[in-house]
C-alpha cells in the first residue's frame, strides 16, 4: 500500500520562543470569513475566504499583502462556527488545488488564478453537504489528487487526474479510514 506523508517542514529558519518583544508587523488586511489556512509558496500566500455568496481563493503578495489574482465561484456555506470555506489549498507543480465547504473541487493556475478544471463532490459522491461543511485539504499523490467526500460505500474518498479532474477511483469508506489512520501512525512514529 503506497502511504502520503503530509508533513513538512522549512530548514534553516528558526524563530523565537520569546514573545515578550513581538516580531514587527509588516502589514495588514481585512479578507472574507473561512477558516482556510495560507499557504506559502515563494514570494506569494494563498487562502480561501468568503466574499458575500463567492467561495475565493486569493493571491497575495507575502512582503506587501497586495492582492494578485482572486478565482470566486458563487458557494456559500454557514454553519454554528460561522460562513466560509474550510480547506487549506494545496500547491503541486505549479497549481492549486482547492475544496470549497459546499464540495467545489478546482485545479487552478497558481501565477493567475485560471481555473484548470473543477469537480461538484456532491454530485461524484452522491452525498450531502457534511453538516460542518467539506473541510478536508486534497491531497496530491503522484498524478492524482485524493479528497475526501464522506459519501456512501464506495464514494467515502474519491482520486481524480491531476491533469484532467476525470474520476480515477473511489476508495470504499473502510479502505479510505484505514489509509488515513495507518498514514497518522506512521507519522507518529516517525
Amino acid at each position: 500500500m503506497h502511504l502520503a506523508m503530509r508533513f513538512e517542514s522549512v530548514g534553516g529558519t528558526r524563530f523565537s520562543s520569546d514573545w515578550s518583544k513581538p516580531p514587527p508587523e509588516l502589514w495588514r488586511r481585512e479578507i472574507g470569513h473561512g477558516w482556510s489556512s495560507f499557504i506559502a509558496v515563494g514570494d506569494y500566500l494563498s487562502t480561501q475566504e468568503q466574499r458575500g455568496s463567492h467561495e475565493v481563493v486569493t493571491c497575495y503578495r507575502a512582503a506587501t499583502g497586495e492582492e494578485v489574482w482572486t478565482n470566486k465561484v458563487v458557494a456559500l456555506f454557514e454553519d454554528a462556527m460561522g460562513p466560509g470555506p474550510r480547506p487549506t489549498p494545496t500547491f503541486d507543480q505549479g497549481k492549486l488545488y482547492t475544496q470549497g465547504a459546499t464540495g467545489l473541487l478546482q485545479c487552478l493556475d497558481a501565477a493567475t488564478g485560471g481555473r484548470l478544471w473543477q469537480r461538484d463532490l456532491r454530485q461524484d459522491a452522491g452525498c450531502k453537504t457534511p453538516r460542518y461543511g467539506f473541510a478536508g485539504s486534497p491531497l496530491v499523490l503522484g498524478e492524482l489528487v485524493v479528497v475526501f467526500t464522506g459519501g456512501p460505500e464506495g464514494k467515502g474518498a474519491i482520486a481524480y487526474h491531476r491533469a484532467s479532474g476525470d474520476i480515477s477511483t473511489t476508495p470504499s469508506h473502510t479502505r479510505a479510514t484505514v489509509m488515513a489512520t495507518t498514514t497518522s501512525a506512521s507519522r507518529a512514529s516517525a
